[in-house]
């Protein structure tokens, strides 16, 4: 028998399999200290992990809507990864990032994929709670996480002597029959016999309660636990769901969101655990690297705005016949800058159209160019032409004539890495108002930043229009 729920993106097959032959083949997860020898990139981490650690003393209200935005944000796309169900970006975002409407959001779904979504989102919480009581995670933990976190799905789809059925799924209970799969290209991926499970799982827990493991990296700890468990197949469905919450308890404990893996880098995702299959583990240490820095980076930008007045109630050098040290051409670089500019003016103008503005307020939006030596070091406008600068002006008319504008540029690296950030910085007071890595934005851009720069837009839009107000409050007394 076989499940959907396969990082392999194997189906189930009407194909004979050797059950035994596949059992003889399976290959236990590695101990944790083979894992814990690769290598993760700490100045990167520390530079995000900074950033929102720095802002911790935030509210307490204040932290836990951010967290919330980045916990149901994984809670939706975890489902969608395993194809459950079918979300767009802006289902995504809308449920992620607006808490009064995710609800609303929720109930445009059918039955059967809000079912599942509530369910998840339930494991996510579920989870929070046991990180933060800092209890040893025990087998019966993790059966109950299971249980959890598919109480909304009823059956699962398996292969029987009679052909393809539907089947009752066994909430909290470990395989009663073997879910070997048949992948794509013909071969067999084995995961744990029956009879072995629960053994598998409890040296799991052996390793999670183990000194080194205690000590380590909260990014070794999550990808090797999620591998781990992916690796046994311990329930009949719902182990990679399973899997990434389990994940997120020790980015949870360590201060930090959940793991944050998007449905759009689904190959990705399952080519790391493939080639970790292999022995090659670094791959999917680094994909978990970014999973995470994306989710602390939606929370840092999501404490930012709260903290912000609410508006309901924010390329290298001129040689171009060498690439920068991350393998791209300045014409690159420049591209990736050009698309942050209109990606973030995009933003600004959603913010302005989905509001509505008295006739004695009139908001103006363009792009300019403009020439001026960035802040940051090392950094550049463009090669060809002048900086790109997003302008914002915001006007009011007689009696309480003011007017208000906000400037915001474009800075590049000059000998861009793959991993360096673009900056957009406010002209005036030379605060960087959001940050892209060129990754982020080529090949393609990620929803994660598309994400991160509506929250943006939102923030830099009260802020201004409370500069406005006191403007022509000012203006107001002084007419009297």
């Amino acid at each position: 028998m076989a499940n959907e729920d396969s990082k392999n993106e194997a189906r189930p097959t009407e194909l004979h399999l050797d059950e035994h032959a596949a059992d003889a083949a399976y290959r236990p997860f590695p101990s944790f200290s083979e894992w814990v020898d690769t290598e993760i990139e700490n100045p990167r981490w520390d530079r995000y992990a900074t950033a929102l650690l720095e802002l911790r003393e935030a509210s307490t209200e204040t932290l836990e809507r951010a967290n919330d935005i980045v916990k149901r944000a994984a809670a939706i796309e975890t489902g969608a990864i395993e194809r459950l169900y079918n979300v767009d970006r802006g289902f995504t975002i809308t449920v992620a990032t607006q808490a009064a409407m995710w609800e609303s959001a929720l109930e445009s779904k059918d039955e059967r994929a809000r079912k599942l979504i509530e369910a998840q989102i339930s494991a996510y919480d579920y989870v929070l709670d046991f990180a933060t009581g800092r209890q040893p995670i025990a087998e019966a933990w993790i059966r109950d996480l299971h249980k959890v976190m598919c109480s909304g799905q009823e059956t699962y789809q398996v292969y029987t002597t009679v052909g393809f059925r539907e089947q009752t799924l066994p909430l909290g209970v470990y395989k009663e029959h073997p879910n070997h799969v048949r992948t794509p290209d013909g071969s067999v991926h084995s995961y744990a016999p029956v009879d072995r499970t629960p053994d598998e799982i409890r040296r799991l827990c052996q390793e999670m309660i183990s000194k080194d493991f205690s000590s380590a990296h909260p990014v070794h700890q999550a990808s090797y636990t999620h591998y781990a468990l992916v690796a046994v197949h311990p329930f009949a469905d719902g182990n990679g769901r399973v899997a990434r919450a389990l994940a997120s308890v020790h980015t949870y404990k360590a201060g930090f969101s959940p793991v944050l893996v998007l449905a759009e880098d689904r190959e990705e995702y399952f080519d790391a655990l493939s080639m970790a299959d292999q022995g090659y583990y670094q791959g999917f240490v680094d994909f978990t690297v970014n999973c995470c820095l994306n989710a602390m980076q939606l929370t840092t930008q999501s404490i930012l705005a709260a903290a912000a007045p609410q508006l309901d109630e924010v390329l290298g050098d001129l040689e171009q016949l060498y690439r920068t040290r991350g393998g791209y051409t300045v014409q690159e670089v420049d591209k990736a800058g050009n698309f942050l500019v209109q990606a973030m003016k995009e933003e600004l103008d959603k913010v302005i159209k989905s509001k509505s503005w008295a006739p004695y307020v009139k908001p103006q939006l363009v792009i300019r160019g403009e020439k001026y030596q960035p802040s940051a070091r090392n950094y550049r406008s463009f090669i060809v032409g002048k900086g790109k600068v997003i302008g914002l002006i915001l006007a009011s008319n007689p009696p309480a004539k003011a007017q208000v504008s906000l400037d915001i540029r474009i800075e590049l690296p000059e000998d861009c890495g793959r991993q360096d950030d673009l900056i957009l910085r406010n002209k005036a007071t030379d605060e960087v108002v959001a940050t892209a890595r060129v990754d982020e934005i080529l090949p393609k851009p990620s929803i994660a930043l598309r994400m991160r720069l509506g929250i943006v837009a939102g923030r830099l839009l009260s802020e201004t229009t409370k500069d406005l107000e006191q403007a022509a409050r000012r203006a107001r007394s002084k007419a009297k």
